[in-house]
């Protein structure tokens, strides 16, 4: 069941693992792109605006081989400058 927090000014809530599948079923009914959009920001914490970013090149291997990792350029959560986030994408399925 769906989680959610509600402190003040921001809600944030949160899915199940199991929730979080049938979303990603549901998006992949639609295409695969949609699927790996909910997979980026679900899995990896991507914001909608960055979901796009990713391209092939991207994308790297771990070195011990157990995980794709990415940059992400975008928003700073303690201030307004733009910094980069290195993302590790899962392991590969």
């Amino acid at each position: 069941m769906v989680r959610i927090d509600d402190p003040g000014s921001v809600t944030k809530c949160w899915l199940t693992p199991e929730e979080l599948d049938l979303l990603e079923r549901t998006a992949g009914e639609w295409d695969w792109q949609r699927e790996i959009a909910v997979q980026l920001m679900g899995r990896c914490g991507l914001r909608v605006d960055e979901v796009s970013h990713p391209g092939d090149e991207d994308f790297r291997w771990s070195e011990d081989g157990n995980v794709w990792l990415f940059a992400v350029r975008g928003k700073n959560t303690k201030g307004v400058k733009k910094d980069t986030r290195r993302i590790d994408a899962g392991p590969r399925r």
